[in-house]
């Protein structure tokens, strides 16, 4: 793919001094080249190419084209994407107008079961549910734009396709985080998880046939459905299916394969929910280093950052602060250099180090750092437990900030 950018941005140089800038020809070489650097995920490179793209198309085919709506919707996942990535908020902010405007048109002009609709229908859903950390009503609104995306889906595309077990998988998520807004032992909490639990399933035994075992999203459902197995408490079905998991990678695949370590990487995190951080601590070794491994030539080595992350956490929360030190050092440096200073990763690495450091006695530097990096201000804005979050980095949990540890 990426021999492909400069034939690309060639034939896009060529259109645009033969035909000009908005002719057909141009502005299908500039959607060519701006999905291309998005699939090589150079989003900021494609961005200005969505927005022109998307200026031509409204000026000359009006915001109701279907090519117009389907220009709309690509900006709205890119500046989603792109404001996961970065933690640029505004860009999020910019991306949901542009999703209710792209599903509006798409239900008035193409209707509401064409695929186009319901890709439309389930971005907004994935919109509303990542804006549920700071507004949990946004679930409300989530809920019923899923379950429709999903209906739509099975009638039209029928149950194996592969964007309905994505649907399937988005409403069994969205039921989870339903359930983790009121106390474990409620009623609706027990409920949620007992409608997505086989969804989960649906999505693993589908992904399984169309992907295979060891394929990434199957990975990925598999430690879901284990995580769902253990809010409902059956931990003993839950860490079955995820150490089945990794015995199937381990023996498709071998001990260092990129997926056999993703799924090594899942149990350390069912055994860390569960509190059983002795057994994950092995396992998190075995994980950091194969990642050291692969990616040791990386200018970004982004699974290795989140695996040094894990188990510096876990070497904290054993007490084993002297060894949690230098990982953490470690990572928030690779945060800050891949990232920048106000990157929301970068800050949750600073505040994990500046745990570790009150934990060994360490306040000088810790006090320098929280200076640094305004960590109390960002405590303040986020509030009791709000500095969690997901590493774009590497796909796994980048974990709430270390908290000092009194003897």
């Amino acid at each position: 793919m990426e021999a492909a950018e400069p034939l690309s941005r060639e034939k896009l140089a060529g259109c645009r001094s033969q035909l000009g800038d908005n002719h057909p020809d141009t502005v299908t070489a500039i959607d060519t080249l701006s999905q291309l650097l998005s699939d090589l995920g150079k989003l900021e490179d494609a961005l200005p190419l969505k927005r022109e793209s998307l200026r031509v198309k409204r000026e000359q085919l009006g915001d109701r084209h279907p090519d117009t709506l389907l220009s709309v919707n690509n900006l709205a996942v890119l500046l989603n994407d792109l404001g996961r990535a970065t933690g640029n908020s505004k860009m999020l902010r910019e991306a949901e107008p542009l999703k209710r405007e792209a599903l509006a048109g798409c239900r008035e002009v193409l209707g509401n079961r064409h695929p186009h609709t319901l890709a439309s229908i389930a971005n907004l859903a994935d919109m509303l549910m990542q804006l549920a950390h700071v507004d949990p009503r946004a679930l409300e609104e989530a809920e019923p734009l899923c379950r429709e995306a999903l209906a739509g889906s099975r009638e039209v595309l029928g149950d194996n396709h592969p964007d309905t077990l994505k649907a399937v998988g988005n409403l069994a998520a969205l039921l989870v985080d339903q359930a983790h807004l009121v106390p474990p032992d409620h009623p609706m909490a027990m409920k949620k998880l007992k409608e997505a639990e086989p969804l989960y399933r649906e999505a693993v035994i589908g992904f399984t046939r169309g992907l295979g075992s060891t394929h990434p999203t199957t990975l990925s459902f598999v430690s879901e459905q284990a995580r769902t197995l253990l809010d409902l408490g059956k931990p003993k079905d839950a860490e079955r299916i995820q150490r089945d998991s990794v015995s199937g990678c381990r023996a498709a695949l071998g001990d260092s394969h990129p997926e056999t370590l993703v799924s090594l990487t899942h149990l350390v995190g069912l055994y860390r929910a569960q509190n059983k951080l002795s057994e994950a601590e092995p396992l998190a070794r075995e994980a950091l280093a194969g990642w050291r491994a692969l990616e040791a030539n990386e200018p970004v080595p982004r699974h290795t950052m989140t695996a040094i992350n894990i188990l510096a956490e876990l070497l904290h929360a054993q007490g084993k602060d002297k060894e949690a030190l230098p990982l953490c050092r470690e990572v928030h440096k690779g945060f800050l250099l891949a990232l920048g200073p106000a990157h929301p990763f970068t800050l949750s690495s600073s505040e994990n180090l500046v745990g570790v450091l009150r934990s060994l006695g360490k306040h000088s530097e810790a006090d320098a750092i929280t200076k640094e990096f305004n960590l109390n201000e960002r405590q303040r804005q986020m509030g009791p437990g709000g500095t969690g979050a997901r590493s774009q980095l590497g796909g796994a949990p980048v974990d709430c900030p270390i908290e000092e540890v009194s003897d």
